[in-house]
């Protein structure tokens, strides 16, 4: 009775389709390609990333709302609590900036950096809780976005027109935020 019970449970198994009965190894599990994580510093800020046409970061912003997850510069122009009013921009540095400079009929830029806004249009960017964030100049502290609002540092008007940051956004929210220094 028990070889019975037995060749019944091995016939049940193969048919509810498990893998040993057939000899053939299981499939593979397929895992889902986990997103880009955009973190602070790495590359740096200024550097392009792939697809972005030679500005830094992700490149231009699309003209799309929300702003996708990507590194993108532009001027803090306003912020809250729970987030910031951006403007974002086209950042192009060393050779990039004089290619760009050259193509819009431009003087050459004198510091080796050059900003196109075209899209004067702006975006409401949550902040992530516990986004971490540096000071502006000369300070240039590490601290968190409360600290930013707090004491954004000397060198440039934060918020305002000329308050330049890169963006990191992952998740739709903002995880870090880092100055431009702008000569």
């Amino acid at each position: 009775m028990a070889a019975r019970c037995i060749a019944v449970s091995f016939i049940a198994a193969c048919a509810f389709g498990l893998s040993a009965c057939d000899g053939a190894p299981p499939a593979p599990k397929s895992t889902p390609t986990p997103a880009p994580v955009f973190r602070a510093d790495v590359p740096r800020s200024t550097d392009p990333l792939p697809g972005s046409a030679g500005a830094g970061g992700s490149g231009c912003p699309p003209t799309t709302t929300p702003l996708p997850d990507g590194v993108w510069f532009g001027f803090v122009v306003a912020w809250d609590a729970s987030g910031v009013e951006f403007d974002p921009a086209c950042y192009y540095g060393n050779e990039a900036a004089f290619a760009k400079a050259a193509e819009r009929g431009d003087e050459p830029p004198p510091n080796g950096f050059y900003i196109v806004n075209d899209d004067k249009a702006r975006r409401r960017v949550e902040v992530a809780p516990g986004a971490d964030a540096r000071t502006n100049y000369p300070e240039s502290t590490l601290t968190d976005y409360a600290g930013l609002r707090a004491k954004p540092g000397d060198y440039q008007a934060c918020p305002g027109e000329w308050c330049a940051f890169w963006l990191f956004v992952n998740g739709g929210r903002a995880t870090s935020l880092r100055p431009q220094y702008l000569p």
